[in-house]
């Protein structure tokens, strides 16, 4: 393979799904003793990815928990690593310690090469013995897993994520009211409801999250999903409605979900119109659920207090507001906009603590 006059290269990548396994020779015209050898492997499949999982066990009396841990191929103990954290579905609970990392895409896409390339990160993928994750004994184990590895490798505590379809979906939520300290974000996929989610969704409000759900769902009904939504409007918690909205049609193009994302969004909603109980297949696919879900890191529950805040909406005029703030609140910006645009313009930065 021979590259013409390159005066700045990064990196060159090669990719043949016939080309045999071996050496291929790099030579780039006009670079001088620049020649590369390099070797050519075949399409990465999930199998692969998931025969890169390490066991990471946990034996206890009363409960025997197993989980899979992949360990970013560049890690490197003096930087810290994300962590996403995946709960499987009820078809992958057991004790084999394999299936659920090897289905549904939930383990495997984020730690494929095309995606660690560019974020590396631990992916964690304990496996629910049997029942539910909503379970004390069961959480109890699986916080204590994560806090092995926390304190094993050079975790980013700043930047954990979980992620669940279906009971792990549930799962997803329950462990966000569990913890509500721990989590940077969320991506629950069809989940199941959750008995442990109480007070909510004032306690976990704080925590940026887009939840999935297919509203041709026949085995977790869609309204699991929309009474959820609901309650966070309810709350003045405004999200992004990325595809349909009960009977409302809304189909964001790609364009201007990037535009929401760019914007910071903290709460999307992509009701899948169509689908059935798999809208894993399309969430775990699509990469700009990855690129804002690694753009999130952990926020304080501390919400900024306005005192006097004016109820009247104004287009123009003088706003006079007054705030404090809890002193773990590091900084406040001052924005302007519409609550359902992504068009929102910087004004200020403001003392942390009052003015």
């Amino acid at each position: 393979l021979i590259l013409d006059d390159l005066p700045e290269l990064h990196m060159v990548c090669v990719w043949s799904e016939t080309f045999p396994p071996g050496d291929l020779q790099l030579i780039l015209e006009g670079s001088p003793n620049m020649i590369f050898s390099t070797e050519c492997s075949r399409e990465q499949t999930a199998g692969d990815i998931a025969d890169q999982f390490l066991e990471f066990n946990l034996d206890q009396p009363d409960l025997q928990i197993k989980s899979r841990l992949f360990i970013p191929e560049s890690y490197n103990p003096e930087r810290s690593y994300p962590v996403v954290m995946t709960l499987h579905g009820a078809g992958e609970v057991g004790s084999d310690n394999f299936s659920h990392i090897r289905y549904n895409h939930l383990a495997t896409s984020w730690a494929a090469y095309d995606f660690q390339a560019g974020n590396p990160c631990f992916v964690f993928s304990p496996q629910c013995p049997a029942g539910t994750w909503n379970n004390s004994s069961v959480h109890q184990a699986v916080r204590y897993l994560l806090d092995s590895l926390i304190a094993s490798y050079s975790v980013d505590t700043n930047r954990i994520y979980i992620t669940g379809l279906s009971l792990g979906g549930g799962g997803t939520w329950a462990y966000l009211s569990l913890d509500p300290d721990l989590y940077a974000a969320a991506i629950p996929v069809c989940g199941i409801s959750s008995p442990m989610l109480a007070p909510w969704p004032e306690d976990i409000k704080h925590i940026p999250l887009w939840n999935f759900h297919g509203n041709a769902d026949n085995v977790v009904t869609v309204l699991t999903s929309q009474t959820r939504l609901k309650a966070y409007i309810e709350a003045e918690e405004y999200p992004v409605l990325t595809h349909h909205w009960f009977r409302k049609e809304i189909n964001l193009s790609e364009n201007e979900l990037k535009d929401y994302i760019g914007n910071n969004a903290d709460l999307l909603y992509s009701e899948l119109p169509d689908v059935g109980h798999n809208a894993w297949n399309t969430a775990y696919q699509m990469p700009l659920v990855k690129k804002w879900l690694f753009q999130q890191r952990k926020r304080s529950d501390a919400y900024l207090t306005l005192d006097d805040a004016e109820q009247e909406i104004r287009i123009s005029g003088e706003h006079v507001f007054s705030f404090s703030s809890m002193d773990q609140v590091a900084r406040i910006s001052v924005w302007l906009g519409q609550a359902s645009s992504c068009d929102w313009e910087y004004l200020a930065e403001l003392d942390p603590l009052e003015g």
